[in-house]
């Protein structure tokens, strides 16, 4: 009975200690700050991909290190903010050339609709939107996930972030 209790003491210890490798996923983290800087401070649609390309990168090289469940879950997240930030890329593009609003006749855009609240006119197929709006929105987005992904990499988890619809 002695070595039972000493044992689920050391399990419950090291349960509750678990913290992200921060050297290991370093590179990732740096990236993600980059793209939040990025899209707090101004950027151009080409920079933007640039540094995109860059983040998704660093998102593939933490997805072959991370081992444990909390790293990937930091990962998981990262991946999350990668997402939103490559749907806010297909509209920017898709606003390029276009005057006004953007509709949802393409399945990729009715995907990021849905995805996302995106405000708009109309319902159904001739639901329309504005691009740049959605685009802050979906960044939005991708900045909370960045953040829950920041706050699991630093040890700084907090649940007081909002949650997007």
């Amino acid at each position: 009975m002695r070595r039972i209790v000493p044992l689920f003491v050391l399990l419950t210890l090291c349960a509750c200690s678990a913290k992200i490798d921060q050297a290991k996923f370093e590179a990732v983290y740096r990236a993600g700050k980059s793209m939040e800087g990025a899209t707090s401070t101004g950027v151009t649609l080409l920079k933007y991909s640039e540094l995109m390309q860059a983040f998704a990168t660093e998102v593939s090289i933490a997805k072959d290190k991370a081992q444990s469940t909390i790293e990937q879950e930091l990962v998981s997240l990262y991946g999350e903010a990668l997402i939103a930030y490559q749907d806010a890329q297909i509209v920017w593009r898709k606003k390029i050339g276009h005057d006004g609003n953007l509709g949802i006749s393409e399945s990729e855009m009715k995907r990021i609709v849905e995805a996302y609240p995106i405000q708009g006119a109309g319902s159904g197929s001739s639901f329309s939107f504005s691009p740049d709006q959605a685009i802050q929105t979906i960044w939005v987005r991708a900045g909370a996930k960045l953040r829950d992904a920041n706050e699991k990499y630093t040890g700084k988890e907090s649940n007081a972030l909002p949650v997007a619809q």
